[in-house]
């Protein structure tokens, strides 16, 4: 994971890359529960999910 400052649309926030090929995964801010939590904003289509095993679906 690569951290990098983003200053568009006029912010100043942090962009969080994959370290393999510089993807934008999300952007973090300094606003999290407590001094030492940074929030995540996470890009969903970055995500992996799993389906949890016994789980159905519907459709």
């Amino acid at each position: 994971m690569e951290e990098e400052v983003d200053t568009s649309y006029g912010m100043v926030r942090t962009e969080v890359m994959r370290g393999r090929c510089g993807a934008h995964l999300s952007h973090m801010f300094d606003d999290g529960s407590n001094p030492t939590c940074p929030r995540y904003c996470i890009n969903a289509l970055s995500l992996l999910l799993a389906k949890k095993k016994g789980a159905t679906t519907n459709g």
